[in-house]
């Protein structure tokens, strides 16, 4: 399964042109980015290359010929985890509230992906992200030039579920029980 969504992501971007400008990828908060462009943005798709992104590990590239750098993660921070619940929404609100992660999309011939993490002492400042991405590359041309938010998707960290984890408990605790009575007896 984990070679299958491997191939799809790398089948998805390599068709994803290069593109010049940088990235900051020092920032806290800011996971990592996805070069190029023009991938589609429904959560099926988008999900794989977020969680390829939490699984690098910090100051990773993972190229794509011809030597253009599609992933790349943070310089500083390191972060990793596990997204469910993708929720995609699109253009207009650049509120983040109630997401633990978010894969927002920026639009422009040589835009991209970014990754944020909203939650933990690493996290990005604040409840929005930026709706035009002059923070987070350097665009040619005055403030304000960069390339606005197309869409972004929302993920929460997966928690495993506590139903189970109470009935083993519980089972173990009736176990222990009963060979405590057995041993007095």
């Amino acid at each position: 399964m984990k070679k299958m969504m491997m191939f799809a992501v790398v089948c998805v971007l390599l068709t994803a042109p290069a593109y010049a400008v940088s990235l900051t990828l020092q920032m806290q908060g800011v996971v990592g980015s996805i070069k190029g462009g023009e991938a589609s943005a429904d959560v099926a798709t988008v999900t794989p290359m977020a969680q390829f992104l939490l699984d690098m590990g910090m100051n990773q590239v993972f190229p794509v010929a011809p030597a253009s750098a599609v992933y790349k993660t943070n310089t500083v921070f390191d972060y990793s985890g596990t997204l469910t619940g993708g929720v995609r929404i699109d253009g207009g609100s650049n509120d983040v509230t109630g997401y633990d992660w978010v894969l927002a999309k920026y639009n422009g011939p040589n835009a991209g992906w970014v990754l944020f993490k909203l939650t933990g002492d690493d996290a990005w400042q604040g409840s929005t992200i930026p709706l035009k991405s002059d923070s987070l590359w350097t665009v040619p041309g005055p403030s304000g030039s960069g390339y606005d938010l197309s869409n972004f998707t929302g993920y929460r960290t997966a928690v495993p579920e506590g139903g189970m984890t109470l009935i083993l408990l519980g089972g173990a605790l009736l176990g222990l029980e009963t060979l405590r009575r057995r041993i007095r007896a």
